[in-house]
């Protein structure tokens, strides 16, 4: 009976970490469209959390493909791993943005991209402080 409760028990944690996870790319993706917003990047609030979403939906993807083929290169515990997650991140979404707003000067488009990362992984940053202190 106890393998039951262990089992309902792990299942709880993954449906809590799950939940948290969908909750941070929410915010993430709030925050960074709010970014763009603020920049003057794109005016339209709804274009933006739509932008938004897809270059966070691409990261998003690199991320899973970069941990699951490097988890002790891509470590979030440690600040080596953290810092080149956020420049693969930065050159994603920067790319992602640059060709969605092609009409933007680049270093505008790279401006706004590194403020919406740096939002995005101070939040994290406190994250995962949070977790592991």
């Amino acid at each position: 009976m106890s393998i039951y409760l262990l089992d309902g028990v792990g299942a709880g944690f993954l449906l809590l970490l799950f939940g948290l996870g969908v909750l941070f790319i929410f915010i993430a993706i709030l925050a960074e469209a709010m970014v763009m917003q603020l920049m003057k990047y794109e005016p339209v609030f709804k274009k933006a959390m739509l932008r938004s979403f897809v270059v966070n939906l691409i990261s998003l993807a690199a991320g899973f493909i970069l941990t699951s083929s490097s988890s002790s290169l891509f470590h979030l515990e440690n600040m080596a791993g953290f810092a080149l997650m956020f420049a693969v991140t930065l050159l994603i979404e920067t790319i992602g943005l640059y060709l969605m707003y092609r009409e933007k000067p680049v270093t505008k488009t790279l401006l706004v991209s590194l403020v919406m990362n740096v939002v995005t992984y101070l939040l994290a940053y406190i994250l995962i402080i949070g977790i592991y202190s």
